[in-house]
């Protein structure tokens, strides 16, 4: 679940979660990393609407890189089902990033990741392409156990 809070909410939380917490270990000294994600969607802006509607079974799909991490890049796809949340993600070179975030994804058909396959025909067949950037900055505190 996500809510908003005002800053003085967030500093009395903050407080009281960081110190019986560890910090994430991809945090920076803040205890913050940089989440900058490309979200795709179909030219019906399918998955925004179906988002404001509050659709209970949805998908998505978004290219997403971390602290600006150009080395790390990574193709998402996140599945919803009610309560229920699922991400699916693989890994792939920077040019190939380059070349779905252009629109030229003819060379996924033939890959051997599952993933990659799945994604282009969801981009064939909906007709997706790029549309929105998000840049946020996370503060985590990952389970103890972790």
């Amino acid at each position: 679940m996500k809510y908003g809070i005002d800053a003085l909410q967030y500093a009395t939380l903050r407080a009281k979660l960081s110190a019986p917490l560890k910090r994430d270990a991809h945090a920076d000294s803040d205890c913050r990393y940089h989440v900058r994600s490309l979200y795709f969607d179909a030219f019906k802006n399918t998955a925004l609407f179906e988002k404001l509607a509050g659709v209970r079974h949805r998908k998505k799909y978004r290219i997403r890189v971390y602290n600006f991490d150009a080395s790390y890049v990574k193709p998402e796809r996140k599945t919803k089902l009610g309560q229920y949340i699922n991400k699916e993600c693989t890994t792939l070179s920077r040019d190939d990033i380059e070349r779905i975030m252009v629109g030229s994804i003819s060379f996924l058909a033939g890959s051997k990741n599952p993933f990659l396959r799945q994604f282009y025909t969801y981009c064939r067949c909906e007709l997706l392409r790029p549309v929105v950037i998000v840049d946020y900055y996370c503060e985590a505190y990952p389970p103890s156990n972790q």
